[in-house]
């Protein structure tokens, strides 16, 4: 449902099951950071890879390549 919602452009919807979740992963993690990158929130991307470290879970290289993705289709490399 969550990669769904990133495909869709529905960032709050996906952050809403990401929240819902009881015991999220990395995946969920990641497909959230690709609906944030969707909906140019890159500075909510950057958050939740931050969260990912902060609640042990280790971001893969797909997880740092989507925030990335983030930040460039936010573009954050001006700021």
């Amino acid at each position: 449902a969550i990669a769904a919602c990133a495909r869709g452009f529905a960032w709050p919807a996906a952050l809403q099951l990401l929240e819902d979740l009881a015991v999220p992963g990395e995946v969920s993690y990641t497909s959230v950071i690709n609906a944030c990158g969707n909906g140019h929130e890159w500075s909510l991307a950057v958050h939740l890879l931050s969260l990912m470290k902060s609640s042990w879970i280790s971001p893969s290289r797909i997880s740092c390549n989507a925030t990335i993705s983030a930040c460039e289709k936010g573009q954050a490399w001006r700021e």
